[in-house]
């Protein structure tokens, strides 16, 4: 019985934790997407922020990419050295 408990509890949890998302994979789509040749992305439970190393992210891809990490504001905006935009802001 305390194994079927434990059972429970732990499928229970593991549905409230919702899908696992990989914001690492989904900048690495974007940026190569974007023509970019490499990523670099930081994320946590509040933000995620994928800079590409070169290309140029549109305001529609950096929205979709945002979406499918669950967050629902994007922005686009340079790096300090970038000529166009290739940083993707997800809040």
């Amino acid at each position: 019985m305390r194994r079927l408990f434990a059972g429970l509890a732990l499928a229970a949890l593991a549905a409230c934790a919702g899908p696992t998302i990989d914001a690492a994979g989904s900048c690495r789509d974007l940026c190569k997407s974007a023509g970019a040749g490499g990523f670099s992305v930081e994320s946590d439970a509040n933000e995620v922020t994928c800079i590409c190393a070169g290309g140029t992210i549109t305001d529609a891809a950096c929205h979709s990419m945002c979406a499918g990490v669950g967050k629902g504001n994007s922005r686009t905006a340079k790096s300090m050295t970038a000529t166009t935009d290739n940083v993707c802001q997800c809040t």
